[in-house]
């Protein structure tokens, strides 16, 4: 039996059926159990054709189409016996409450009996299904129930009298059983149930549960934020789960955010629920499978890299119009949800030829050549017919554009992004082919100028952050003329993301327009930034204080200017937080290099009564406290494609500290420090291959007692093993990212080179990969 995380909300959880080591003798008593129903089954109907007719106890079969069929072809020729003529054996029952006089003869949608009786066929199994695969599908059904019920029961034994009885008032109020034991699994079982549900769940840090004394600064603004408050110190922010109630303005919608998970939450999109993307892709013909591959992706991964307009694409994916929304685009989506779906046991494996990621990939590619290669059409203005055209591969240009953006994303997440690279390369070269970064033509349509603005300023940001942390100059040297709108007043320019948490009944917006406008206009600055850095003569030189002041204020502004919603005091989500990380990374990677520098070098009302060392010291206790929230609240084990560099970030920044520490007590909070940042880079890397490289690079520079600890402490799949922790990379890295010891001032090395010795085996050559 396969669980989902996703669906486990404890921090730490004992192994489940399919995580133990007798989880290969359960499956052979689930096939032994099967066979013997079969032929309990088959006995009890040779018995009621020997008496002449079926009981109500004896389910009579019904086979599917197909398979009547080839048993009708599996003999033509032949003849009926005159004596006796026994009955064809058919595959699955009918439920039947009465005695039936005669057998029924297995046809579908209803049997003959059912028929001359006009009364309704319950199915016992479905269309394509036999007897067996009926039996087992029941037999999983029910194991999956006596797994709720259990951990149910566990919990009324041993939990008080107070939260015994709100568990029973939700099962008479008819809540899903699942749903119940799902919320009794929220870490600690018996302390943290409550029938709000109770806000006091939180993972656990590794090693030490307190923050560390160095982040309990009064000039945090983020031991004052809701979050904070919410995860360290619930008592002074709920009243007691008695006086509660769901109408209280306190208790409810607002504070669901700070109260559970967000992995636990559920995407509501109104055009989500009618897609088919079989009907847009080759690889998977399972619409339940890939609509919810498609679900986890706007869950997890939409909101940072966002490459197209959702909205849009998932409306002209249910009405099948391909303005918007094409095979390409499709099956490119579907290759990044991939490794957002925790059930995908392979997701990370893109080498893989039996992964869906890697099938995905390869169909994007093979359709991406193609759209890539489209020609302008020629034509006159004067002509309508080129001007239909012209419209047409203008809106195809959008869409393949999109797609060399989450192309290029996809390869840098398997740690080959000297590969992606050219992706970005080719969208950005498509852009200028169009002039995407200019004023939409007036004679497009509304929604399509609205596509054409959103994908444009998706595609800078995209295009900034690769050329920041590469150390390049910018491909794009300027912001879009395209003004983003004020999210308040045109909210649907940028499409609203909405969640559902569970046992709630409520939707929550996730603020996706205020998000998107901040992190557009975050690097829009980071733009600028890069520009003056990186495209003087000698890039690696060092740049003075009084250069870097200027743009050090802008992101104070930017900071001072967020909406309510996106302040350190309201910030919730996953992404918004991921949004914080990246501006203190920002500030930290300017003042790195000038830590040493006593001054600013110049005078005046405007320069910061701080040192640039104080600065310095501040972001990165701000950064390493909005990563700590973010674990107590999220955990670190739902995919998030780009926490792996923020991770990094601060575990090297802790390994310098390390090495010229002399304070015990701190010695303890570094440690601890570490630990977290390693065991969040492994948790990624069960969906990120680059993940799992630099977890790799890192545990291998953590100290032998450390690795040990590490591995006790991690619970994943019981014990972390030799082989994860010291063993090769299972495929080479073709990787340009700087490693994390590096500032914009220094020739860096890339990751490449850095884990090359871990890459493979001596004697074992490089495998194909998905280039």
């Amino acid at each position: 039996m396969n669980h989902d995380r996703s669906e486990t909300l404890g921090s730490e959880r004992p192994a489940t059926y399919a995580e133990t080591p007798a989880a290969y003798s359960s499956t052979v008593y689930i096939n032994l159990a099967v066979v013997a129903l079969a032929i309990l089954s088959f006995r009890d109907a040779s018995a009621s054709r020997e008496t002449g007719r079926w009981t109500a106890k004896t389910k009579c079969s019904y086979p599917s189409s197909s398979s009547a069929q080839e048993a009708g072809a599996a003999n033509p020729k032949s003849e009926p016996s005159s004596i006796h003529q026994r009955a064809p054996l058919v595959l699955a029952a009918r439920n039947t409450n009465r005695v039936l006089p005669r057998q029924c003869n297995a046809e579908r949608p209803k049997c003959s009996v059912c028929r001359d009786r006009v009364t309704e066929c319950e199915y016992d199994t479905n269309v394509t299904e036999t007897h067996t695969q009926a039996l087992k599908r029941k037999f999983s059904e029910l194991e999956s129930e006596r797994v709720a019920y259990k951990k149910i029961y566990d919990v009324l034994k041993s939990t008080s009298e107070h939260e015994a009885g709100e568990i029973l008032q939700r099962i008479r109020s008819g809540v899903d059983i699942n749903d119940i034991a799902r919320l009794v699994g929220y870490g600690d079982v018996q302390g943290d149930l409550s029938l709000v549900p109770e806000a006091r769940f939180r993972y656990d840090f590794p090693y030490t549960p307190e923050m560390p004394s160095s982040l309990l600064r009064p000039d945090n603004p983020y031991l004052v934020s809701e979050i904070y408050d919410f995860v360290l110190n619930p008592a002074a922010q709920l009243p007691s789960p008695a006086s509660s109630s769901s109408s209280s303005p306190r208790i409810g919608l607002h504070l669901e955010p700070y109260m559970k998970p967000f992995f636990g939450a559920t995407v509501l999109q109104p055009w989500l629920d009618r897609v088919k993307p079989s009907n847009w892709t080759s690889v998977s013909n399972d619409d339940d499978l890939t609509r919810k591959i498609l679900e986890v992706y706007l869950l997890h991964d939409y909101d940072w890299f966002t490459a197209f307009h959702k909205d849009f694409f998932l409306k002209d994916m249910a009405e099948g119009r391909r303005r918007f929304c094409t095979p390409l685009l499709v099956n490119a989506v579907l290759c990044a949800g991939s490794h957002c779906y925790s059930r995908l046991r392979d997701r990370a494996e893109y080498w893989n030829p039996n992964s869906l990621s890697y099938k995905f990939l390869a169909e994007t590619k093979r359709l991406f050549e193609y759209e890539a290669g489209l020609e302008k059409p020629e034509g006159s203005v004067h002509d309508p017919d080129w001007i239909q055209k012209h419209h047409h591969w203008l809106t195809r240009r959008l869409t393949t554009i999109q797609t060399a953006h989450l192309l290029a994303l996809d390869y840098a997440l398997n740690c080959i992004d000297r590969i992606g690279f050219r992706y970005t390369l080719r969208a950005v070269e498509m852009a200028y082919e169009i002039d995407l970064f200019r004023q939409p033509p007036e004679s497009l349509d509304a929604d399509t100028k609205c596509v054409w603005g959103f994908t444009a300023w998706g595609l800078f940001s995209w295009e900034t952050m690769n050329c920041y942390y590469y150390c390049r100059t910018p491909l794009v040297r300027t912001s879009p003329e395209i003004p983003l709108p004020n999210p308040l007043e045109n909210q649907a320019w940028y499409g609203e993301m909405w969640v559902r948490y569970p046992l709630s009944q409520s939707r929550l917006p996730m603020q996706h327009p205020l998000l998107f406008k901040a992190k557009s206009e975050l690097w829009a600055t980071i733009n600028e930034f890069s520009l003056h850095a990186f495209s003087r003569p000698d890039p690696h030189k060092l740049l003075p204080p009084s250069e870097v002041l200027p743009f050090y204020k802008k992101f104070v502004n930017w900071m001072s200017g967020l909406p309510e919603a996106l302040t350190p005091r309201k910030i919730a989500f996953p992404h918004q937080l991921l949004m914080h990380m990246q501006y203190h990374r920002t500030v930290m990677s300017m003042f790195k290099p000038i830590r040493a520098v006593s001054s600013w070098g110049i005078d005046g009302p405007d320069v910061p009564t701080e040192s640039p060392l104080e600065v310095y010291q501040h972001s990165l206790a701000c950064y390493e406290t909005v990563i700590r929230l973010y674990y107590l609240r999220h955990g670190f084990h739902a995919p998030s494609s780009f926490l792996v560099n923020f991770l990094g970030t601060l575990a090297q920044a802790t390994l310098d500290e390390i090495a010229t520490n002399r304070d015990p007590i701190r010695a303890e909070h570094l440690r601890s420090t570490v630990l977290l940042t390693v065991k969040g880079l492994y948790e990624q890397g069960m969906s990120h291959y680059v993940a799992k490289v630099v977890f790799r690079m890192f545990s291998s520079m953590m100290k032998a007692e450390d690795a040990h600890l590490f591995s006790r402490l991690t619970t994943i799949n019981d014990e972390v093993t030799e082989d994860e922790l010291q063993g090769p990379l299972k495929q080479p890295v073709s990787s340009d990212w700087p490693g994390y010891n590096s500032s914009y001032h220094d020739p860096w090395t890339p990751l490449s080179s850095m884990v090359e010795a871990l890459s493979l085996d001596p004697d074992r050559g490089p495998s194909s990969s998905s280039e």
